[in-house]
């Protein structure tokens, strides 16, 4: 069940920066290659808090979340 986790983990994670940078770069007026090209980067090397909260992202969905 861990690697179902870990999986699932990568693949809440990857979702999570591609939505976000989909959403800023739409925000941005982005489009065509310039909005590609932006999706990527936030999907390479997301800010910090990108970052962060995709993480916490991968722990929600995959109900891995500690309790508290």
């Amino acid at each position: 069940m861990a690697g179902g986790d870990a999986v699932g983990k990568v693949l809440g994670r990857y979702q999570y920066l591609y939505e976000q940078g989909w959403s800023r770069g739409i925000e941005a007026g982005k489009s065509g290659d310039e909005l590609s090209d932006f999706i990527a980067d936030m999907v390479h090397n997301p800010p910090p808090d990108i970052e962060a909260s995709a993480q916490q992202h991968a722990r929600e969905i995959t109900l891995t979340q500690r309790m508290g």
